[in-house]
């Protein structure tokens, strides 16, 4: 599922931390598959509002693109941000600074490497480096 913002920067993680917090409540009684799990990916960057060929409206953009393949990288719980997006976002606040940390730089698609951060307390979050980062960095070894 793609949600935009168009103006502020700091909705997509608010966004995603009351996501966690609402599926933690509705998991908590459940197990197995009745368990519901999420990967967040965090981008900024520009986003086009196109109609499709039934004419519903999409959006696309470098800013989903990129999204997309830092998704791509989580594990479960996992909320991971772009270097720009995870930057504007430690500028603003001494929270956020507390609950944004670097991860590790990767490489995606066509090779372009990227930064990624993770966000996470112990309110939400996954604390540790996604699978697909610890192998990303075992290869590189």
């Amino acid at each position: 599922m793609v949600i935009a913002f168009l103006l502020n920067p700091e909705m997509p993680l608010k966004l995603g931390i009351q996501l966690q917090d609402k599926l933690g409540k509705y998991n908590k009684d459940r197990t197995g598959d009745e368990k519901i799990g999420i990967r967040i990916g965090l981008s900024s960057g520009p986003v086009f509002i196109l109609n499709d060929i039934n004419n519903n409206k999409n959006l696309w953009g470098p800013g989903i693109v990129l999204a997309r393949r830092v998704m791509d990288v989580g594990d479960d719980l996992h909320i991971l941000i772009t270097d720009r997006l995870a930057e504007e976002l430690i500028s603003l606040s001494d929270e956020y600074r507390g609950i944004i940390k670097l991860v590790s730089e990767y490489e995606i698609k066509h090779g372009q490497i990227i930064k990624l951060y993770s966000a996470h307390s112990t309110d939400f979050g996954n604390p540790r480096i996604p699978e697909k980062i610890q192998s990303y960095i075992a290869s590189k070894n």
